[in-house]
């Protein structure tokens, strides 16, 4: 079964690609089918995983891979067209690096993982950030509502970042005082 659960994790992956050019050829519509079927299958296996208690560390690991791959490229495809600001893929790589780091150095510390309901919320706002913003620019022509919305999401990726390099600090008894 948890090779299963993986399979859908990893489905994510060549789902993004298809959205990708369904994007780019304006195809707004099968991207947004695509684009729930990739939310589906993230809900899927981590309601699955967590039912039946299958989660695994290879699991989670292949959950966030598959996870950070569609945020990067699709991200990258609506720069690409306008829809997005550089500004706001560069913090994206950010907050993936940092949720990276933190989780890794948490773990080699002994810990499960870091409890960051502000990331979580950050997270899945980045998840649905695409559709949200071909909505406003696309469909709506509101760019500048789409900036506010951009904007918005980086306070809170921000205070996610701080939490858990704070958390990290916190853990590993690091003497911050200059």
């Amino acid at each position: 079964m948890t090779r299963v659960l993986n399979l859908l994790s990893l489905s994510r992956i060549p789902l993004i690609l298809c959205g990708s050019y369904e994007i780019i050829i304006g195809k707004y519509i099968d991207f947004f089918i695509i684009y729930l079927a990739i939310i589906a299958t993230d809900i899927a296996d981590g309601i699955i995983a967590r039912s039946y208690n299958l989660s695994s560390l290879k699991g989670e690991i292949i959950d966030i891979a598959s996870d950070c791959f569609v945020t990067i490229v699709i991200s990258f495809v609506l720069m690409n067209l306008g829809i997005y600001s550089w500004y706001v893929v560069i913090f994206e790589i950010i907050f993936i690096g940092n949720f990276v780091v933190t989780s890794y150095f948490y773990y080699k510390n002994g810990e499960s993982r870091i409890k960051d309901k502000v990331g979580i919320i950050a997270g899945r706002l980045f998840y649905v950030l695409p559709l949200i913003s071909i909505i406003i620019y696309k469909l709506l022509g509101l760019k500048n509502i789409l900036e506010v919305l951009f904007l918005l999401m980086m306070l809170i990726g921000s205070v996610s970042i701080i939490k858990r390099i704070y958390a990290l600090i916190k853990l590993t008894k690091i003497n911050t005082e200059i």
